[in-house]
């Protein structure tokens, strides 16, 4: 009896802290921004990161919005609220249980003022696998540059897995169904490329970005419309996120081998679909 108790406590704090984990997501879509300053544009985004969660695309963040060109948006940081972070605005999360309005439309683009002359975008990474995201960007950015940065689907979901654990007390199989899903990424980018023309889609390549990221970030900068200068004065090995344990959570074999077949057609049809990506770069399906 006491066993069962005990069983029934933990599941219980489990679901509690699940609840909480989504209310707090749900929360930061649902802020306000902050009073526009004198003089600012309020415009749509000229870019928006759409994707992958746990790609590096918090470091590739920071650099875009290195280029002096771009405003990183620091009025809306301690005006907004504690939890504001100015890479993710999360913007369209609630909008999977309510009407989408125009004046959400254009609390939007208040996201995104800018001074005058100057571009403005932001990287929300979990829009990718929401798939009323892309109607509801195309009806408040419609020509918002968009980007893709794609990881080895398996050590996406190790990372993202590793991030879940720290935020868990215990891990279940509906968290690993949802990171799997996540890696499917040419499942989720033909959806939005019935919404969007190919051209306005740029797709990145975590690993070519860790190889040549100067390259890379010129590609990134020209495909924006940003003064592709030289890019030595970057920081490209600055840290943003902190590593997560290791030890919190390891693929066996078993399931590493479960997870390649899955994936596998997937990505085949990936490389297809996108022939700027690698495929020899992602180690778990090279061969």
């Amino acid at each position: 009896m006491i066993e069962l108790k005990n069983s029934l406590r933990k599941w219980f704090y489990a679901c509690r802290d699940r609840y909480d984990l989504r209310r707090n997501i749900i929360r930061k879509s649902t802020v306000k921004p902050s009073p526009v300053p004198d003089g600012y544009q309020i415009q749509p985004p000229d870019f928006i990161g759409i994707g992958a969660q746990k790609a590096g695309t918090s470091w590739w963040h920071e650099l875009i919005t290195s280029h002096p060109e771009v405003y990183d948006g620091m009025h809306m940081v301690g005006q907004v609220s504690p939890s504001y972070k100015r890479k993710e605005h999360h913007f369209f999360n609630r909008f999977c249980k309510q009407e989408f309005t125009d004046e959400d439309a254009l609390d939007y683009s208040r996201w995104t003022a800018r001074p005058n002359g100057m571009l403005a975008g932001e990287f929300t990474p979990v829009y990718l696998p929401k798939h009323w995201s892309a109607l509801l960007i195309k009806k408040s950015a419609p020509n918002a540059r968009l980007l893709v940065m794609l990881r080895d689907p398996i050590d996406r979901f190790v990372s993202g897995m590793r991030q879940m654990a720290r935020q868990m007390p215990k891990l279940t199989a509906l968290d690993a169904e949802v990171h799997y899903y996540r890696g499917l990424y040419c499942r989720q980018l033909q959806a939005w490329l019935r919404v969007f023309p190919r051209s306005q889609l740029l797709i990145l390549q975590y690993e070519k970005c860790k190889l040549d990221p100067a390259t890379e970030l010129r590609r990134t900068f020209d495909f924006i419309g940003l003064d592709c200068r030289s890019s030595s004065s970057f920081n490209f090995k600055k840290k943003i996120n902190r590593t997560f344990n290791k030890k919190s959570f390891s693929l066996g074999e078993t399931h590493r081998r479960s997870l390649v077949e899955s994936y596998r057609d997937d990505v085949k049809q990936l490389l297809e679909t996108f022939p700027e990506i690698d495929g020899s770069l992602w180690k778990h399906f090279d061969d």
